[in-house]
């Protein structure tokens, strides 16, 4: 008797969590992919993180609705939606971008904190704000394409 009990309460409990994991995705608004390169002073740019933050007309337009990307070795990038899914709800973003490195301007090592080793942004407040920020772009089919010619001082 004890054995069934046990059985059904982890019957139930594997039947509400699946239930969770397939509603959450269900409710995912459509999501339109996102991608581009950025180059810093016509270079590919590596490791320079991009954050979209929605502006009126798009979905939310709180911090914790921004969607974001990290540039590879190309300087290409692939933006993230908050949920962790790839792209973003159709709407017009500001963007911002940020590129932490060391003193003598060397990347900074994968997963270091940047206040702990003495890293310092690379690039200019006009990018890294969003209240300064002139970047902006509006997200719709098909058009998914995005590429941003930063500058920055050489170090």
């Amino acid at each position: 008797m004890q054995s069934s009990k046990l059985a059904l309460c982890l019957l139930c409990i594997f039947g509400l969590t699946l239930s969770g994991c397939g509603s959450e995705e269900s409710n995912l608004p459509e999501l339109t992919p996102v991608k581009g390169t950025i180059t810093v002073n016509g270079d590919p740019a590596a490791g320079v993180t991009i954050i979209l933050y929605p502006q009126q007309g798009a979905a939310g337009n709180t911090p914790q609705d921004t969607a974001f990307g990290i540039s590879d070795d190309n300087g290409h990038f692939t933006i993230q939606h908050r949920s962790g899914a790839e792209g973003v709800e159709p709407g017009e973003y500001s963007v911002t971008f940020s590129k932490m490195v060391m003193p003598d301007g060397s990347p900074m090592e994968k997963g270091a904190e940047p206040a702990a080793v003495g890293a310092k942004e690379m690039l200019p407040q006009q990018y890294t704000n969003p209240q300064y920020t002139k970047e902006k772009i509006t997200v719709q089919k098909p058009q998914d394409t995005y590429d941003f010619e930063l500058k920055a001082r050489k170090t």
